[in-house]
């Protein structure tokens, strides 16, 4: 027969409260992560860019949480690539996509970031010629639009004399 001492349940009582707070830990930051990543899309509703990019920041460089720091890697490597936070981010954005490829294989995000990976790094000469193109587009507007503006004078000039002409035929 075993013969249990104080010194055991004590040492027993101890790793059992060690195995439960470890857990509640475990369990608490996987919850401070989801609390965190929902804040920030809801800052990103509300329009507040720097403040959501924050939370996704603390998000994806704390420990992996499975449904949550895939898809915070996703959106703030696409938020990185925003006007507001500065386009010149690409390169993050790209590691970002590159680590989110690499350590969640298995995420529904994973297509979605190799697409935009597949286009960050295409060669640059394709993106080159979409803005050329579409400066070329904008020249063109613009061209038109003064020429209507042109127009519209002219039409405001001609019907001013054709009512001069009426009125000088009444006289």
């Amino acid at each position: 027969m075993v013969r249990v001492t104080r010194r055991h349940l004590q040492m027993l009582l101890a790793a059992s409260m060690l195995l439960l707070v470890g857990g509640c830990t475990g369990l608490g930051l996987q919850n401070r992560q989801e609390q965190q990543f929902s804040t920030s899309l809801e800052m990103l509703k509300a329009g507040e860019v720097r403040r959501s990019h924050e939370l996704l920041e603390e998000v994806v460089n704390a420990p992996k949480v499975r449904g949550v720091t895939d898809e915070a890697l996703f959106r703030l490597s696409l938020l990185l690539l925003t006007e507001e936070i500065g386009p010149k981010n690409a390169p993050r954005a790209q590691a970002l996509l590159e680590r989110l490829r690499k350590e969640h294989p298995e995420s529904s995000w994973t297509p979605h970031a190799r697409l935009l990976l597949d286009w960050l790094t295409s060669p640059k000469g394709g993106r080159d010629r979409d803005r050329e193109q579409i400066n070329h587009l904008l020249r063109e507007n613009k061209e038109l639009l003064k020429e209507n503006r042109e127009l519209h004078q002219n039409m405001e000039r001609l019907k001013n004399l054709d009512l001069e002409l009426e009125k000088k035929r009444k006289r």
